[in-house]
C-alpha cells in the first residue's frame, strides 16, 4: 500500500456537526434553487409512489371486472404518473446540479484566492500535487453531498415513508414480515460502512500520492530527460497506480460482497411475500391487485435503503474533503496588510534596513543585526558565499517574509504600514529564472501593467531589446507560448520577463543574477536591457557572477547573516577580504 503522509492519513469523523454546518453554509446564498429542488423532487417521488397503486386499482377494479372504460382512465393516470415523473426529476437534476456546480465555482475560486494570499513559507513547504487535489478531488467530493447526497437523503427519505404508510394501508400483516428482515440488513449495512471507513482512507491517500507524484514528474520532466530515467520515472508511478488499483478494488470487493447479500435479502423477502401473500389471494383475504402492487412496492423498498447506505460514502468522502479545504481556508497569512495600511503611488526609492533580525525557522539565523542605508536612485550590488542571506534581503524588502525584529523602510515608513499590493507596485523583481505564462508574449508583457496600451507595450518590448525576437516570429507580439515559455530561449524568456519589469515602471528594482546560464550574445541584449531598466532607479543586484556588478555605485558583502565589507569594487579588491577572494576565484573558474 502507499506511503502515508501524515496530513493524509487524517480521516476526519464520519460525521462532523461543524463541518456539515460549514458546507450547507454554502448553499444558503441559493436557497431558492434548493426549495424548487426539494419541491420538484417530492413531485417527482410523490407520481413513482402512486403508480403502483394506480396499477392495484386497474387490476382489481377494471382489469378482472372487465370494465374498458375505467382501465383505459387508470392507464392515463399511470401514463400521466410516468410523465410527471420523468418532467420533475428532469428539473430537479437541472436546479440541483445548477446549484451544486455554482457552490464548487464559488469555493474553487474562494480557495484559489487564498491560496495565493498565503506565505511564501506555505507554498515552499506544500506539495503543488496535494494542493491540486484539494482543489478538484475535494472540493468534488463535498460537491457529491450537496447534490446527490441531499437528493438522496430527502428523495429516498420521502420515498420510504411513503412506502411505508402504503404498505400498511394495504395489508399491515404482510408489511410486518417485511420488517423482520430489516435487522438483517441493518446489522450489514453497520459492518460494510466500518469496514469501508478504512478502505475509503486507503483510496483517498493513493489518489493524493498519485496526483502529487504526477504534478512532480511533469515539473521535472527535464531532469528525467537528461538523465535518462525514463523507465524508473514510469515504474515508480506504476507502483504507485497500483497501489490505488489495490485500494480501489479492496472497495470494490467489499461492495461487491454487500451488494449481493442485500440483493438477496430483498429477494428473500420478495418469495415470502409472494408465497404468504399468494396464500392470502387463495384464501380471499387481499385481492391480487393488492399482491401486484405489494410486490412492486418491496422491489422499490430496498433501493432507497441501499441508496441511503451508500450516503455514508459520500458523506465520509465529503467530511475527509471539507477537512481539507476548510483547513486550508482557515490558514490565516502570517502577511497581510495592517488595519491602517496605506497606499503609496509614488516613493523616491530610499530603503532602510535597521537591526533586522530573520530566520526561515527557529535557531538558524540567517540575517542578524542586518543594516543597510539605500538612497534614491543608488545601485547596489550583493554579493557573498551560498547561503549568506542575499535573497532573504529582498524577499524580507518584498514582504514575503515577516522579520523577527527590526524594521524596513521606504521614504522613512515602515513597510509593514503600507499596502501589500501598493508596495510590490513599486517593486519589480528580473528573477534568475523568469517565469513565463502560457499565453501570447503580449500578455506576458502586459503582466507588469494590466492596463497598458499595446503602443506602450511595443515600447517596454523595443526598451528590452525584443525587437528581433519579434521581427524573426510570424505573429510577432500575439504569437502564443507554451507551458512557461515554450517556444522561445532561456534568453528570450529574460527579456519578456525585462519587459514586463519596464512596463511595470517600478521606483526600485531587484534583478536576481539576470544575466546566468545565458549565451555570449543574448547576454549583451539582456546587459544593455538591463541597463536602461535601471536607470534613475533604486536598484538591488544580486550577484551569483561578480563581473555583473563590477559597476554599481555600491557593493556589499553579506555573510553570517551580516554586512561584512561595503564599497565599490576598486575599493574591495584594495581591502583583499572575502569579496577579493571571491573575484579571484571567478576569475580562476
Amino acid at each position: 500500500m502507499p506511503e502515508i503522509d501524515a496530513e493524509e492519513e487524517v480521516l476526519g469523523k464520519a460525521y462532523d456537526p461543524k463541518l456539515a454546518r460549514r458546507i450547507f453554509r454554502l448553499a444558503i446564498p441559493h436557497k431558492r434553487e434548493i426549495i424548487i429542488t426539494v419541491i420538484f423532487m417530492l413531485i417527482a417521488s410523490a407520481a413513482n409512489l402512486i403508480r403502483p397503486y394506480i396499477l392495484r386499482l386497474a387490476i382489481d377494479n377494471a382489469i378482472l371486472l372487465k370494465d374498458l372504460q375505467q382501465l383505459i382512465i387508470y392507464g392515463i393516470f399511470y401514463f400521466l404518473s410516468i410523465g410527471m415523473s420523468s418532467l420533475f426529476s428532469g428539473l430537479q437534476s437541472y436546479f440541483m446540479t445548477k446549484m451544486g456546480e455554482t457552490i464548487v465555482l464559488e469555493l474553487r475560486n474562494s480557495l484559489f484566492t487564498h491560496l495565493q494570499e498565503l506565505d511564501l513559507s506555505y507554498h515552499n513547504r506544500e506539495k503543488v500535487g496535494r494542493m491540486i487535489s484539494r482543489l478538484t478531488s475535494d472540493i468534488d467530493a463535498i460537491l457529491d453531498l450537496i447534490s446527490s447526497g441531499i437528493t438522496t437523503i430527502i428523495g429516498d427519505g420521502f420515498v420510504l415513508i411513503g412506502i411505508v404508510v402504503l404498505l400498511f394501508t394495504m395489508d399491515p400483516v404482510l408489511t410486518g414480515l417485511i420488517f423482520l428482515l430489516l435487522p438483517v440488513l441493518f446489522v450489514l449495512s453497520f459492518e460494510f460502512r466500518k469496514r469501508m471507513r478504512d478502505i475509503y482512507r486507503m483510496v483517498r491517500i493513493s489518489i493524493s500520492i498519485v496526483t502529487g507524484n504526477f504534478a512532480e514528474s511533469m515539473a521535472g520532466i527535464k531532469v528525467t530527460k537528461v538523465f535518462a530515467r525514463f523507465k524508473e520515472s514510469a515504474d515508480n508511478f506504476y507502483r504507485l497506480t497500483q497501489n490505488s488499483l489495490e485500494a480501489v478494488m479492496s472497495s470494490v470487493h467489499l461492495s461487491g460482497i454487500y451488494f449481493p447479500l442485500v440483493e438477496l435479502i430483498s429477494a428473500s423477502g420478495t418469495a415470502i411475500i409472494l408465497w404468504y401473500g399468494g396464500t392470502r389471494v387463495v384464501q380471499g383475504v387481499i385481492t391480487i391487485g393488492t399482491l401486484i402492487a405489494f410486490l412492486d412496492y418491496l422491489g422499490r423498498f430496498f433501493g432507497p435503503i441501499q441508496d441511503l447506505t451508500n450516503i455514508y460514502n459520500i458523506l465520509q468522502s465529503a467530511m475527509a474533503g471539507a477537512e481539507r479545504v476548510f483547513g486550508i481556508l482557515d490558514i490565516e497569512p502570517k502577511i497581510k496588510d495592517a488595519p491602517d495600511a496605506i497606499d503609496l503611488d509614488y516613493i523616491e526609492g530610499r530603503i532602510d534596513f535597521e537591526h533586522v533580525y530573520f530566520s526561515y525557522e527557529p535557531g538558524r539565523m540567517i540575517l542578524e543585526d542586518f543594516n543597510l542605508h539605500i538612497e534614491p536612485s543608488e545601485k547596489i550590488g550583493v554579493a557573498g558565499p551560498t547561503g549568506a542571506g542575499k535573497t532573504s534581503v529582498t524577499n524580507l524588502l518584498l514582504r514575503f517574509y515577516q522579520p523577527q525584529s527590526g524594521r524596513i523602510l521606504l521614504d522613512g515608513i515602515d513597510i509593514q504600514k503600507i499596502s501589500n499590493k501598493s508596495l510590490r507596485k513599486l517593486i519589480a523583481v528580473v528573477p534568475q529564472e523568469p517565469f513565463i505564462f502560457s499565453g501570447t508574449i503580449l500578455e506576458n508583457v502586459r503582466f507588469g501593467r494590466l492596463d497598458a496600451t499595446v503602443e506602450e507595450i511595443e515600447r517596454a518590448c523595443e526598451s528590452a531589446c525584443l525587437t528581433n525576437l519579434l521581427s524573426r516570429l510570424p505573429k510577432g507580439l500575439y504569437t502564443e507560448l507554451g507551458e512557461r515559455g515554450a517556444g522561445v530561449s532561456v534568453g528570450e524568456k529574460q527579456l519578456i520577463s525585462i519587459a514586463r519589469a519596464i512596463l511595470a515602471d517600478p521606483r526600485i528594482l531587484v534583478l536576481d543574477e539576470a544575466t546566468s546560464n545565458i549565451d555570449t550574445e543574448t547576454e549583451k541584449l539582456i546587459q544593455i536591457a538591463l541597463q536602461r531598466l535601471m536607470e534613475g532607479r533604486t536598484s538591488i543586484v544580486i550577484a551569483h557572477r561578480l563581473s555583473t556588478i563590477k559597476e554599481m555605485d555600491r557593493i556589499i558583502v553579506i555573510q553570517g547573516g551580516k554586512i561584512t565589507e561595503m564599497g565599490t569594487h576598486e575599493e574591495l579588491l584594495k581591502i583583499g577580504g572575502l569579496y577579493s577572494h571571491l573575484v579571484e576565484i571567478t576569475e580562476r573558474g
